[in-house]
């Protein structure tokens, strides 16, 4: 067996002057981690509230500023919510909330009736009993939201309800496409309810009608609330952007 002789033998100041730079390491991935994670969590916040509107822009430095962090989290934050489509990347000036035409948003509640319609269907084939207590526990949050007239607090019940129906559907994918659909386009809904409150009479008796239809009516009756439900909702949506946007959209 060969033995080092003692000069070939690593110091023990200097093996501990590597133990300590590597767990200096690991503790600094760790802290900006969790930083990123803070980060993200904010901003993505602002976003759906609306408090960061259409347009806005994302400066890094800011950024850095109002967390105290440096760069690198912030950039992982903005790269995070570039990838679930909530901000924009403008090459060579940053990042910004995204924006969306008239066709966009069209094309969001189109797509979003057709997952919804589907979701409807595979519940309706169930054989099994379907237990639609997530549907009427979001019921109550938003006859809450609603007697508090609390609009955002009503869109986030309103859009859990809908969450509960396709998770009722037994589709993880379905869910995680619902999601990303519905999510990319969540900041721009808050801000326009923001510019022009929803009228939030019709929601509780509306929602109502939609859990009945689940619960009650047939595959096609169940269908044809839901699709009526996003294309009534798409036209309140078109009246309130021809007010933000002072002209009618396209059509």
């Amino acid at each position: 067996m060969i033995s080092r002789s003692d000069d070939q033998q690593p110091a023990h100041g200097t093996v501990a002057r590597m133990a300590g730079g590597q767990a200096a390491g690991r503790t600094d991935r760790i802290l900006d981690t969790t930083v990123q994670r803070r980060i993200y969590a904010s901003v993505r916040a602002s976003i759906l509230d609306g408090t960061f509107p259409p347009g806005h822009r994302l400066i890094v430095a800011q950024l850095c500023d109002e967390y105290g962090s440096s760069q690198a989290p912030v950039r992982e934050a903005l790269r995070q919510l570039t990838d679930e489509g909530i901000i924009s990347s403008l090459p060579y000036r940053g990042w910004a909330v995204r924006s969306f035409s008239w066709n966009e948003i069209a094309e969001t509640y189109e797509l979003r009736e057709e997952l919804e319609a589907w979701a409807v269907r595979r519940i309706k084939r169930r054989e099994d009993t379907v237990d639609t207590s997530a549907c009427r526990a979001a019921l109550e949050q938003l006859s809450a939201a609603v007697a508090a007239k609390d609009g955002m607090a009503a869109l986030e019940a309103d859009l859990r309800f809908h969450e509960a129906v396709c998770e009722l559907a037994g589709s993880a994918l379905l869910v995680k496409t619902w999601h990303s659909v519905v999510m990319q386009f969540r900041g721009v809904r808050a801000f326009l309810s923001r510019k022009n409150p929803d009228d939030l009479s019709r929601l509780i008796p509306d929602h109502l009608t939609l859990l009945s239809a689940l619960e009650n009516g047939t595959a096609a009756e169940a269908e044809e609330e839901f699709r009526g439900h996003l294309t009534r909702a798409l036209q309140k949506i078109k009246i309130v952007v021809s007010k933000v946007d002072g002209e009618q959209p396209a059509t």
